[in-house]
């Protein structure tokens, strides 16, 4: 899968809800990439499971968009302003000052150099295979955000 969003993802993007609630975030990522909702995940995963062939494999994530467009969603749900893009020369060292602070907190760091590497690139899947076979259709990055938005707001995980 691409990135993932929507109801119960706990681990990567759904953090940047918190973060750009609370002001810890710095920026966003220049890089763009593939976005897919937990929901449309969970029926390709089936659907292989019940049609799909030993050896096949399906990418899934069929929204192409910019880090930056997915907090701009993420920003107006948790009523703040969006993070400004920072150019990858800037996250590399500031990457590292998170990793080092880390360290000495104990917390996790809210950037690291892989962040950086990974989300600075322009990574796009083609996903025809799963649409035709498995019947795969993925929503807006909109409706991805806002679901798992509200999903956050119900756990009172922000």
């Amino acid at each position: 899968p691409g990135y993932v969003l929507g109801p119960y993802e706990q681990s990567n993007f759904s953090r940047m809800f918190r973060w750009l609630k609370e002001g810890t975030l710095p920026g966003t990522f220049p890089g763009r990439g593939p976005w897919c909702h937990v929901d449309g995940l969970v029926h390709a995963l089936i659907r292989s499971a019940e049609i799909g062939r030993p050896g096949d494999r399906y990418l899934i994530g069929a929204v192409h968009a910019p880090f930056a467009e997915a907090l701009e969603n993420v920003a107006r749900c948790v009523g703040v302003d969006p993070p400004r893009v920072m150019p990858r020369w800037l996250l590399k060292p500031l990457a590292r000052i998170y990793e080092w602070r880390s360290f000495i907190t104990g917390k996790e760091p809210e950037i690291t150099p892989e962040h950086v590497h990974l989300f600075s690139m322009d990574v796009s899947f083609n996903c025809t295979k799963a649409e035709r076979e498995l019947g795969y259709r993925e929503t807006s990055l909109a409706r991805m955000v806002e679901d798992t938005y509200a999903w956050l707001v119900a756990e009172k995980r922000i």
